[in-house]
């Protein structure tokens, strides 16, 4: 079963919604319209009886913005059935995410349709820049374990309330590169030693996603939607679907983003990745 969006090119790339009690990842760089995004569609989770439960990580979530968007949509319940959480650290983003969200949907006697965390990996990030090289990949590793137990957290509410489950992060940084450096290092040093080799994908040179959070993240997500700026207009943005268990990918669409939220462009039509990317560049 799936949740319909009012936002057509996210139906049409995923055959008709997000799949409910499932993870989905939204990811781009800072900026680029993730949170517009995630505000844009909570009326659609919520014009039933329920509620949206937001963990902001970021500082993002500005209630007046969102009273915007939710007018715009003609959502005016919105405002009182979001329930917004701000995490402050690492270890009060888990405390949330793994103990009150259980917590409170129990005393309030909520039923959640959909669950924000906007975004997973901003002080898995912060935490990984204080550490020194040598360390970065078993910190990386620690990290990515609690980011594990949270994603189970919120996967075991969403599947009691038949809700959704979205998150953002964002593109690599240079600390993910040099992660991952590392990683192909310890990797050759073990085929060496006769050790045995965990990552097999890894050690045959296989890509990964292009986010931060590690493959743990990308392989609980049934999707994996990227947002991207385009050359067709500072409102225009790409929304490029690179994972989901029942759609074709990678396929991409168009969206604008402006003051009312999130607009399908071209009428939300869906095309192959590559020829799009070719006709955007035939224009420059």
């Amino acid at each position: 079963m799936k949740v319909k969006t009012s936002v057509q090119a996210l139906n049409n790339l995923l055959l008709g919604g997000f799949k409910i009690g499932s993870l989905n990842l939204v990811y781009g760089k800072p900026g680029v319209g993730k949170t517009t995004m995630m505000m844009s569609i909570i009326p659609d989770f919520i014009s039933k009886e329920g509620e949206a439960l937001v963990v902001d990580t970021e500082q993002g979530w500005a209630e007046e913005r969102l009273k915007q968007i939710l007018e715009k949509r003609k959502c005016s319940k919105g405002i009182n059935s979001t329930k917004l959480y701000r995490a402050t650290s690492m270890a009060e983003q888990h405390k949330i995410i793994t103990k009150t969200l259980d917590e409170d949907i129990e005393s309030n006697d909520w039923s959640p349709k959909v669950i924000i965390v906007d975004s997973m990996v901003a002080y898995y990030h912060s935490q990984l820049l204080e550490v020194p090289m040598a360390y970065l990949a078993t910190k990386a590793r620690e990290l990515q374990g609690k980011l594990s137990v949270e994603i189970n957290s919120l996967l075991k509410i969403a599947s009691s309330y038949e809700a959704v489950v979205l998150v953002t992060t964002w593109t690599k940084s240079g600390i993910g590169e040099k992660i991952g450096l590392k990683e192909k290092e310890e990797l050759l040093s073990n085929a060496k030693a006769g050790k045995p080799i965990e990552d097999i994908e890894g050690a045959f040179g296989a890509i990964g996603y292009g986010f931060i959070g590690g493959q743990h993240l990308a392989y609980m997500a049934k999707s994996i939607i990227r947002i991207s700026p385009t050359n067709i207009s500072n409102i225009t943005k790409a929304v490029i679907l690179e994972k989901a268990l029942d759609a074709p990918t990678p396929f991409v669409s168009f969206i604008n983003i402006g003051e009312s939220g999130v607009q399908d462009f071209n009428d939300g039509k869906v095309f192959p990745l590559g020829e799009a990317i070719a006709a955007l560049l035939s224009k420059e």
